[in-house]
């Protein structure tokens, strides 16, 4: 399991990456790290690209944990992008619990989020961000 994330700053976005199995504790890890990279603002935006995920072990339990130590303001606009139904309903639970369901949004479409957060999509997908899974 892999995850990265890289701010935008141009955008006051934060992108994340996350490939590979996926479980409670990584996801725990990365919202973690987001808060501690250097520029980060509560108020970013975050993009969560999660299409690449092969295996979701993420729990509801887990989910619970993540919305209680995420960086961001709930005021704070966040897409993910989900690659199946399972990931689909545990971002919303994860909107749910972390009091940012006015500000978030769940789509299977990597350009669609794009066009939702008004951020060109070549930024983010020739970014160093996606070397990763290359």
């Amino acid at each position: 399991m892999a995850s990265f994330a890289k701010i935008f700053e141009e955008y006051h976005l934060v992108a994340s990456l996350v490939h590979g199995e996926l479980d409670d504790q990584e996801s725990i890890d990365l919202v973690k790290r987001i808060g501690k990279l250097p520029g980060f603002q509560p108020s970013m935006t975050h993009l969560s690209d999660c299409r690449f995920i092969t295996n979701n072990l993420m729990t509801p339990t887990g989910v619970i944990q993540v919305s209680e130590v995420t960086p961001f303001a709930k005021s704070a606009n966040r897409v993910y992008v989900v690659n199946d139904e399972m990931a689909k309903i545990f971002s919303v639970i994860y909107s749910s619990t972390s009091g940012a369901s006015d500000n978030f949004y769940v789509t299977y479409d990597f350009n669609e989020a794009c066009r939702r957060l008004g951020i060109p999509e070549a930024i983010i997908l020739e970014s160093d961000l996606y070397k990763t899974i290359a």
